[in-house]
């Protein structure tokens, strides 16, 4: 199915208005998951909700939530985002530390009691769109399996990197993993055969 962009962007604002964001926010939310779709990255675009919306109904997502700086210094900040959207949270830190990185040359945040942020390579991208490199990073839950083993224990911790270019900024976002869960739910949903050594059965065997 291939539907306009724009009629994504305006589907997924008002889906996020309607589970209590602002407008603001819902829009914020819909750049994020766009920019995935727009870009090939179907794992981490719209197909995402059906989790978001669980995660909504579950309480672990909180719409009102703002963002608390815990400590901070010239080029580094911690920061509690109290349960909200990733990709709220993620776009505030990573605007304060592009600040914070050019008047003192290079800076650092971490990010606690945050949710699923869509893909990496958005808050990288927003660094060297500032003309700056820029670096984004995650912790996920348990999905890898240890070589030989049957029981899921890391996490696919997937990153991105930017560096502007005169042209087209450069940006690398991949998981840690062979590939990401969310590429395996898209194929699922489109009842497709997963490819190559991508997951293992519950006896361990590929």
């Amino acid at each position: 199915m291939r539907i306009k962009g724009e009629y994504e962007v305006e589907l997924l604002t008002k889906i996020f208005v309607g589970w209590g964001f602002s407008n603001e926010k819902a829009s914020l939310i819909t750049e994020v998951l766009s920019y995935a779709d727009l870009r090939g990255i179907y794992s981490h675009g719209i197909q995402r909700l059906k989790m978001y919306e669980n995660k909504i109904k579950a309480g672990y997502i909180n719409q009102e939530a703002t963002i608390q700086i815990i400590r901070q210094a010239p080029n580094c900040i911690v920061v509690d985002a109290h349960h909200a959207m990733g990709q709220l949270a993620s776009i505030e830190v990573m605007e304060r530390i592009i600040r914070m990185a050019k008047k003192n040359g290079i800076a650092f945040a971490t990010v606690r009691n945050s949710n699923h942020f869509g893909a990496a390579g958005y808050y990288a991208e927003m660094a060297s769109r500032s003309k700056l490199i820029g670096f984004a990073a995650t912790s996920t839950n348990p999905l890898l399996v240890p070589p030989g083993g049957k029981t899921p224990f890391l996490g696919s911790n997937p990153f991105a990197v930017s560096f502007p270019m005169k042209k087209n900024d450069f940006v690398f976002d991949g998981a840690t993993s062979a590939v990401s869960l969310g590429k395996i739910e898209v194929l699922e949903k489109l009842k497709k055969q997963i490819p190559g050594e991508w997951a293992v059965a519950e006896d361990g065997k590929l």
